[in-house]
């Protein structure tokens, strides 16, 4: 399976990579079938999670499609806006996504948007 198959090599790579950093804090942007693959325990640094939902009915709900689209737009916010940080993170707001701390953590970032 894909977690057999990665093993450690995933989260060794996140280690070296983050290596040379002051920060070496991992925000993934990976859908629920892949995060599996870092192993958070094993890592150098702090380990952040992106979920992005939207509200439907009044309760915030992942939408799989809308949540993909998202993660790309925050990988893109992250590059233009040079994040180094979690609270640069927390400035995420396109698209009509504003951060959403009382259903945050430290290792939880939960982004939401109205539904248009």
């Amino acid at each position: 399976n894909l977690y057999y198959f990665w093993g450690s090599r995933l989260t060794d790579a996140c280690n070296e990579l983050t290596a040379s950093h002051e920060n070496r804090t991992v925000v993934s942007l990976a859908s629920k079938e892949y995060i599996g693959a870092i192993q958070p325990q094993d890592l150098a640094g702090p380990f952040v999670t992106c979920h992005f939902k939207e509200m439907r009915d009044s309760v915030p709900r992942t939408i799989g499609l809308v949540a993909k689209k998202a993660r790309g737009r925050m990988a893109r916010f992250m590059v233009r806006n040079r994040v180094e940080t979690e609270d640069d993170l927390r400035g995420f707001g396109e698209d009509g996504y504003a951060f959403e701390p009382e259903l945050s953590s430290d290792e939880e970032l939960v982004f939401v948007r109205d539904r248009n």
